[in-house]
């Protein structure tokens, strides 16, 4: 056959690989760090007597939680005044009280955590005042009156409480503790016996409790939504009268921490793990008294979800990219690879695309991958594929592409096959042979060849690549 000589080649090649994946579990459950709350704690010397050495809160963790080093912080509240520090304020003649939080090292199975609240310390015997103490039952319906409730708040007086009604507002009812039950508006006043670490009140306000005809919204009135949610995504609780017929005022929502978890009384919903009391209160509406302290039960934060992906395995031509997945909830996992950015198969998540064979067309790309589980969605960090060494190899009659893989030169065709599309241009004109392999003809003896596709390989072309 008649010598062609050396013939110089261009090409761009375009490879668009489907992967067939076989069922392969890639997840890892393991169980992540836990991140303490106050209610893990045990909380002591928050009441002492003033004139002697005040001694520092104690903060001791419960069986089972977390032991990090505790550090603890005190900062003036109420008329307290005293700039937040560890040193432990000293004593008082008067009362002063101060807020009291504390801050968790990190520690084996836990994570660290500040700004926990262990309460208030008080210095001396304090007095109790009407604000230390929840007050229902002020609005109620003639013929059903029940008594006026008076509830200390967390961390006040629990001395016993006598409540006095007396007539005001033009009804007439000599003071005493026998509950009214005719119509009109009574002055409701109580007195708290002296407790432990607690002087006597008397006289102090609760309000006034209104007899009418209009009835008072029961807890029974209405529904309760989102009682359990995630920490990462928390909402309000939703309260809905049941029925027309029922008081549509406007309802106030309250969340207070319960069964070991600290949180003040807040209408701002909580956002971390714990469970939280909900109580509201409902205004007076066209026909309906007012409500207070009507409970719509607990909601229950469970620990923020966690999700995240890494890519493993060699960012390499004809290698197999897996997942590594660490969640802390259950839930079907999907998948979606992208290459710079754009998905490689559309937007178009699947659980079977756990894996992804590296093809021609990633080679100098950032390959990533998103994994979607329960409406949660993150993105692995891009890793970047090595990019590809290629050359055109020239026998007596034909001319092979061929590309550099673990230090051996492969043909493509042992590959790929008919996704990949190969035209060779002679002397810049487009020859009918479509293929792998260029077969010589007669007459291309030094011509210009160069093998080309539609859209670019890499972005790049060979450029002088002499054929072997």
């Amino acid at each position: 056959m008649k010598n062609f000589g050396k013939l110089f080649g261009i090409i761009s090649i375009i490879t668009i690989i489907v992967c067939a994946m076989a069922a392969c579990d890639f997840l890892d459950l393991t169980e992540p760090d836990k991140t303490p709350v106050a209610g893990d704690y045990d909380i002591g010397n928050l009441k002492q007597a003033a004139g002697g050495t005040i001694a520092a809160v104690t903060v001791t963790p419960k069986s089972g939680k977390s032991s990090g080093a505790r550090t603890i912080y005190y900062e003036g509240t109420g008329n307290t005044v005293y700039a937040k520090s560890t040193t432990v304020p000293a004593t008082s003649t008067s009362v002063v009280t101060y807020a009291v939080t504390f801050d968790v090292a990190a520690a084996s199975g836990w994570s660290a955590a500040t700004g926990l609240f262990a309460g208030v310390l008080t210095i001396g015997t304090p007095t109790p005042v009407a604000g230390d103490y929840e007050v229902n039952g002020l609005a109620q319906k003639f013929g059903s009156v029940t008594a006026v409730t008076i509830t200390p708040k967390a961390g006040k007086s629990n001395g016993a409480r006598t409540i006095y009604y007396e007539g005001t507002s033009g009804t007439t009812y000599t003071k005493s503790i026998t509950l009214p039950s005719a119509k009109g508006t009574y002055a409701v006043t109580f007195d708290v016996a002296a407790a432990s670490g607690w002087n006597a009140a008397a006289g102090l306000s609760a309000g006034n409790l209104v007899i009418n005809d209009n009835p008072t919204p029961v807890a029974s009135d209405y529904n309760f939504g989102n009682l359990t949610q995630s920490a990462d995504s928390v909402t309000a609780v939703t309260i809905t009268p049941k029925a027309a017929d029922k008081s549509g005022g406007a309802r106030t929502i309250y969340y207070t921490g319960a069964n070991g978890t600290t949180y003040a009384k807040s209408t701002t919903p909580p956002t971390a793990a714990g469970t939280y009391a909900v109580t509201f209160d409902v205004a007076a509406a066209s026909g309906w008294n007012p409500a207070t302290g009507l409970s719509a039960g607990t909601l229950t934060v469970t620990a923020a979800r966690t999700l995240s992906v890494t890519i493993l395995g060699d960012p390499a031509f004809g290698k197999m990219l897996t997942v590594d997945v660490q969640k802390n909830f259950s839930g079907k996992v999907e998948y979606l690879w992208l290459r710079d950015g754009v998905a490689i198969y559309d937007e178009v998540f699947s659980e079977f695309w756990y894996r992804y064979w590296i093809n021609l067309t990633d080679t100098g790309k950032n390959i990533s991958v998103k994994v979607k589980c329960e409406g949660k969605t993150v993105e692995s960090p891009a890793v970047t594929i090595q990019s590809l060494e290629y050359k055109l190899s020239q026998s007596l009659d034909e001319i092979n592409v061929l590309v550099k893989e673990d230090d051996d030169w492969w043909e493509l065709s042992e590959y790929y096959y008919e996704d990949f599309k190969v035209q060779w241009v002679i002397n810049d004109t487009l020859s009918s042979q479509e293929g792998w392999i260029y077969i010589l003809n007669p007459g291309d003896g030094g011509k210009n060849s160069r093998g080309q596709s539609n859209l670019r390989f890499n972005n790049n072309r060979l450029l002088g690549c002499d054929p072997d």
